[in-house]
């Protein structure tokens, strides 16, 4: 910070030789010391102008001047250059060179003159600030009130007006506006929110959402996807695909990114596995989401038996079909609250070659035995309950031999 303007009192001096000519801008005097006999110099003592008075008290002689240098000659005379003269009155206006003839031993005194005066700001007036000024904490400058709302760009504003705006002033974000918004989930850390850039490494430029059935795929364009961010992965939910055709989109297979078939305007994307190629299929009447199926293991005893259904979530629906070389079969379904099955076969009536059909609730598994020596019997049953991770079946036998174990049965889950 500079201080372009400093005060300094002294004693009156006198001008050198034959004194000085109107126009000069420069003035000679025989001497310039403080009261202590030391020199002076502009920077330290006047620094950018000074003010002073010629023959201050002498009528129509007194010359009120500024100047803007000082020089110590080797002589002990003192040069004062860039010299003004100062008008007495507002606005003070000061005119290169002087505007009057002084004789030499005129006297010159350093004064605070109205044009001294003109370079303080006055609280009732108007006024230009060129330098900083430095408020020392915690001190600040203040209204004496709220105050009115600024106008125009340049003006300063109170704490009170940019709370308000910062709560209320913004408008809301648009297609076109620049405003206020919300993240569309809440942030892993509230004290730390992240909006994602469509120029983003880990995005893509065309925002594609594959985290839940329904999601809409669109075209994918600009940066590929970085290995770990799968737009479509093979084990993920299965996707709508909405609109009319859509362009090529991406799947992880696993190890790469690949691109994947056209599809179509009413198609679901169905997972095929891990590392296997995601394939658009018709909708399902009801289109239930994630589907697995597998093979019943062997089971020769009662007891419970687990079964891995590897969705992730908890099945909505199960089926389990159950069927042998002796014209037997069981057919059950788990709907997440009620098991029900249907079973036929040959002695399922207890009576010899004849075939008849069984059904009920409860149970999801029904297998009769084969018929045997004139009679046929219950062999075995299962109760069923699922998590996100298993499909849980509880085996009874029913009668005097147990069928699971001999009855090739299949399952399938669907979330």
């Amino acid at each position: 910070m500079a201080s372009n303007f400093r005060f300094a009192q002294l004693q009156p001096f006198l001008l050198a030789g034959a004194g000085q000519v109107i126009g000069s801008t420069t003035i000679v005097l025989q001497s310039m010391l403080d009261i202590n006999g030391n020199a002076l110099s502009m920077a330290t003592d006047f620094g950018s102008i000074g003010y002073g008075t010629l023959e201050p008290g002498n009528g129509t002689l007194e010359e009120q001047i500024s100047f803007s240098g000082l020089t110590n000659n080797g002589d002990g005379t003192v040069t004062l250059s860039g010299v003004n003269s100062v008008a007495f009155v507002y606005p003070y206006t000061e005119t290169s060179g002087l505007s009057k003839t002084h004789a030499g031993a005129s006297t010159f005194v350093i004064s605070n003159t109205s044009g001294f005066y003109n370079k303080f700001v006055a609280k009732d007036d108007d006024g230009t600030i060129s330098e900083t000024l430095t408020f020392t904490q915690p001190n600040f400058p203040q209204m004496d009130g709220i105050g009115t709302a600024p106008t125009l760009p340049a003006q300063l504003v109170t704490k009170h007006y940019v709370d308000s705006a910062v709560i209320a002033g913004a408008p809301n974000a648009s297609a076109t506006t620049i405003g206020i918004t919300k993240l569309s989930i809440n942030p892993a850390s509230p004290t730390s929110p992240i909006a994602i850039g469509s120029n983003d490494g880990s995005t893509v430029n065309s925002l594609l959402t594959a985290s839940g059935v329904g999601s809409v795929i669109t075209t994918v364009s600009g940066n590929a996807p970085s290995s770990g961010n799968a737009l479509i992965d093979a084990d993920a939910m299965p996707i709508a695909l909405s609109g009319a055709t859509q362009g090529d989109i991406l799947y992880n297979n696993g190890a790469n990114w690949v691109p994947l078939a056209v599809g179509t305007s009413g198609q679901f994307l169905k997972t095929q596995g891990a590392g296997a190629n995601p394939q658009w299929a018709a909708a399902p009447t009801p289109f239930l989401g994630l589907f697995s199926c597998g093979e019943v293991g062997s089971k020769s005893s009662t007891g419970t038996q687990t079964i891995a259904h590897g969705l992730g979530v908890t099945p909505k629906m199960v089926r389990i079909h159950a069927t042998n070389t002796y014209q037997i079969f069981s057919h059950g379904s788990y709907n997440g609250t009620t098991a029900s099955y249907t079973a036929a076969g040959i002695g399922i009536s207890l009576s010899p070659g004849v075939v008849g059909v069984a059904g009920g609730t409860g149970l999801i598994v029904y297998i009769f035995t084969n018929y045997s020596g004139g009679v046929g019997s219950i062999g075995s049953f299962a109760s069923i309950a699922v998590d996100a991770t298993n499909i849980t079946l509880t085996w009874t036998a029913g009668g005097s031999s147990f069928a699971g174990g001999g009855t090739p049965m299949e399952w399938e889950a669907e979330a």
